[in-house]
């Protein structure tokens, strides 16, 4: 069992972890209503601590709700064992051999259009219609010294970059130079 106190002059809702070595368990509230929780790893750096006595290897997480001011409430934890996992169902999806199209979304008054690579490529507002064209392209960072102004370093408030140094970044994910 696991009790959790407020303290405060409001109900709260407080995420509870705590170390367990098992590899599954439930969580049930006092109605006796499962509680949705997880496991999540306990990183190596915490598990290589010289002084850490623990066998546990994750935490159990959970979400306690509505824990009454200046009170408490308990959850029951109980150890799943050898529990049958159902496998899971693999669905292959197939790539629709049509070629898409644009994707446009809006109302009367104005709407945009998404090319088939998702990049913005018209805006219509009231019935006109004004084409557009979009590239994402990233740019390398200058590097100086900062002693002059024109040898200024991209930094913190600074953006300095030289054009010729561009990379246009291609609808698929690629880069193109």
């Amino acid at each position: 069992m696991v009790t959790v106190y407020n303290p405060l002059a409001h109900a709260t809702y407080e995420y509870v972890r705590f170390p367990v070595s098992g590899m599954k368990y439930e969580v049930r509230d006092y109605r006796n209503i499962i509680v949705p929780s997880q496991l999540v790893s306990i990183p190596e750096s915490i598990k290589s601590l010289n002084y850490r006595m623990s066998n546990a290897n994750s935490e159990l997480i959970f979400q306690a709700t509505e824990v009454p001011a200046f009170g408490y409430k308990s959850y029951f934890i109980s150890r799943v064992m050898n529990e049958i996992q159902p496998q899971p169902e693999v669905i292959l999806l197939r790539r629709d051999k049509r070629k898409p199209n644009p994707v446009v979304i809006g109302n009367e008054f104005l709407s945009v259009t998404f090319d088939v690579n998702g990049l913005l490529s018209a805006i219509s507002v009231n019935g006109s219609s004004n084409k557009i064209s979009q590239n994402f392209i990233s740019y390398k960072g200058a590097v100086g010294d900062n002693e002059v102004f024109e040898n200024r370093s991209s930094g913190a408030y600074i953006v300095s970059f030289s054009l010729d140094k561009s990379n246009l970044i291609s609808p698929d994910g690629g880069k193109k130079i």
